[in-house]
């Protein structure tokens, strides 16, 4: 059995996790009306970030690991139809 103050802290992790899920949830919604008010046809958004990562986001460890996908705006804006870029150019392979 764990002891309270581990469950407060339990409590205390997932509770802010939530906040954080709303929080971008409310931005990407935001993000795509001024998408669409300003008549954006594509965006150039933050490498990796949960929010706004383009094809590959933190995988939420904090080690550094990421996975495959959107972040929650960049997912929201592409199935607007937005064209969506990272804010990092390109790697290219070594010779």
């Amino acid at each position: 059995m764990q002891t309270p103050v581990e469950l407060a802290r339990q409590q205390w992790q997932e509770g802010y996790r939530r906040l954080q899920e709303e929080a971008r949830a409310e931005g990407a919604e935001e993000t795509l009306r001024l998408a669409r008010l300003s008549g954006a046809e594509g965006a150039i958004l933050k490498a990796r970030s949960p929010s706004c990562g383009v094809c590959a986001v933190y995988d939420g460890s904090f080690t550094g690991r990421l996975r495959p996908g959107d972040g929650v705006a960049a997912a929201l804006l592409r199935r607007a139809g937005i064209t969506l870029r990272s804010g990092e150019p390109p790697t290219l392979p070594h010779p």
